[in-house]
C-alpha cells in the first residue's frame, strides 16, 4: 500500500522540484462569475452559475440528466460524490428556467465513439469543460 508524504517529506519534495504541491486556490466570486458568463454560451454559463448556486462538484454538475430535475419543485437530483450522498437539491425558480432552456446533448464517448445518455450542460466526463472553459476566459480577458 502507498504512503503518502507526510509533512516534512512534502516540503522536502517541493523544495526539491522548486514548486509547491498544495497551489493556493481563489474562490470565484459573483463578479467573476458574471463576467465569465458574459463570454460563455448558454451551457457553459448555466453551468458555471449551478455550480456556484448550489457548491455542486464539476462531476456532479455534468453528470445531470434531463430525468435528474424535478421542474415543479425546483429540485435537482446530484449523485453521490466524495463522501457525499445522492440527494436531492434545491434551485432558484431562475436556475430551473435557466436549465430547462437549454436543450438536452448526448455527448460522444471519445474511446468508444458511441453517444451518451442526454446529458443537461453537454459534457460526457469532468474534464470535458477544460479545454472550453479556457477558451471562453482567454477571450474574456482580450476583451476587458
Amino acid at each position: 500500500m502507498l504512503k503518502p508524504y507526510d509533512k516534512f517529506e512534502r516540503i522536502s519534495q517541493d523544495n526539491l522540484r522548486d514548486k509547491p504541491s498544495r497551489v493556493e486556490r481563489t474562490p470565484a466570486d459573483k463578479e467573476w462569475i458574471e463576467a465569465f458568463c458574459s463570454a460563455a454560451d448558454p451551457y457553459n454559463a448555466a453551468l458555471v452559475r449551478f455550480m456556484f448556486e448550489t457548491a455542486a462538484r464539476i462531476g456532479q454538475a455534468v453528470a445531470l440528466e434531463p430525468h435528474d430535475l424535478r421542474p415543479a419543485e425546483n429540485k435537482v437530483r446530484v449523485k453521490a460524490q466524495k463522501g457525499h450522498p445522492l440527494k436531492w437539491i434545491t434551485v432558484s425558480p431562475e436556475m430551473m428556467d435557466e436549465m430547462l432552456a437549454l436543450p438536452a446533448r448526448r455527448p460522444k464517448n471519445r474511446k468508444t465513439g458511441k453517444f451518451m445518455k442526454p446529458r443537461v450542460f453537454g459534457y460526457g466526463s469532468s474534464t470535458g469543460y477544460n479545454g472550453r472553459w479556457k477558451t471562453i476566459c482567454t477571450v474574456r480577458a482580450k476583451n476587458v
